[in-house]
């Protein structure tokens, strides 16, 4: 298949598609953020999975996105031309690169080609939410800002170096969970995406959960279908019953805890300890690198605690990336957003922090 220096592929383009997952496995890292399949997930009917593509004698880079119609947006209705802006999907992201020569001089030329398309097109501005492993990307020319800490497993080390490496306390709680008899399945195409369900709507109930965490059943059956050898969800049972449940989405040399849950009534029995240690057992015999456990809701709160015993050391800072490109029009769109909330007799202001402001 032909490709062209610089492209802009759209993966709700069949074409489009097929370019982009010739892409995404001639990479070797082939980080799961990056596949269509997952940038899809995202998209709505105001916003497209798109991504944009280098590829020259100084290397490849892969920059995969959600390009948002702001045209669509109440307070961006009464503009006379198309807008948009950029944002990367939920997880990691961010212009990914691999074969570079010279890493300056590629930054130099995918920026170069991406901007003049970004402003041909009238995107206002662009939100990144980067991958954890640096030397996988391409330097960035807008800001970066620590948000953060997650936590990151290395599994370069034997099974009982690293069994000795997470927390005693951990190590107590999953003989625990063995103690009491929590056994562990894979399911590696989505036949038990019922069990999978009720114990993770279950737990975002018991948890108070933001809606937008409430992902539909149709969600996990676009990644059965979609990303087909990336994805595993493993159980753990108690007399042949789930009882706590981890969707593992995986890269080409890392694996991701993307979604999961417990029963309430269960977690003094330890089964996602558990759970989580079989993971990362099991990521490490397929050969990967890293497990990525994340982070938590608050700076060192319980859940941070939990993942940073599998890995005291494994303390990686998450950053976001925030950018301007249309800056007049960025400022036109926060005082029109200001002055059709008082022509309707309410006030708005930007949340301070927010990026963009005028979604805020």
């Amino acid at each position: 298949m032909n490709f062209k220096e610089f492209d802009i592929l759209d993966a709700g383009n069949t074409e489009d598609m097929k370019k982009w997952i010739d892409i995404w496995l001639s990479w070797p890292e082939r980080e799961i953020h990056a596949h269509p399949g997952y940038v899809k997930l995202y998209a709505d009917e105001n916003s497209k999975p798109v991504c944009a593509y280098l590829n020259t004698q100084d290397g490849n880079v892969l920059y995969p996105f959600i390009l948002r119609n702001l045209g669509r947006e109440w307070y961006c209705e009464n503009l006379p031309f198309p807008i948009y802006d950029i944002t990367t999907p939920y997880g990691y992201g961010g212009p990914y690169k691999w074969n570079d020569k010279n890493p300056e001089i590629l930054a130099l030329e995918f920026w170069e080609k991406f901007n003049r398309w970004a402003v041909k097109t009238c995107i206002v501005s662009e939100f990144i939410r980067f991958s954890l492993f640096e030397n996988e990307l391409l330097s960035y020319p807008g800001t970066r800002e620590y948000k953060f800490d997650n936590i990151v497993r290395n599994l370069n080390m034997n099974e009982n170096e690293l069994w000795m490496d997470i927390k005693k306390q951990l190590r107590n709680n999953i003989k625990k969970a063995i103690t009491n008899e929590i056994k562990i399945e894979e399911d590696f195409t989505g036949k038990n995406l019922h069990h999978f369900l009720e114990i993770y709507y279950n737990t975002m109930d018991r948890r108070n959960a933001d809606k937008w965490y409430y992902f539909p059943k149709t969600f996990f059956e676009q990644i059965n279908k979609e990303l087909i050898g990336h994805f595993v969800y493993f159980y753990a049972t108690l007399n042949g019953e789930p009882v706590s449940s981890t969707l593992v989405l995986s890269s080409g040399h890392t694996a991701y805890l993307f979604l999961g849950g417990t029963y309430g009534e269960f977690l003094n029995m330890y089964p996602k300890s558990c759970l989580d240690y079989e993971i990362i057992l099991w990521a490490r015999k397929e050969g990967l690198k890293h497990v990525v456990l994340g982070g938590g809701h608050g700076s060192n709160d319980n859940i941070y605690r939990y993942k940073k015993s599998f890995a005291p050391s494994g303390i990686v800072p998450f950053y976001t990336g925030t950018r301007i490109i249309k800056e007049e029009l960025y400022h036109l769109i926060i005082e029109n957003k200001k002055n059709m909330h008082k022509q309707k007799g309410t006030e708005w202001e930007p949340k301070e922090g927010y990026f963009p402001a005028y979604r805020a």
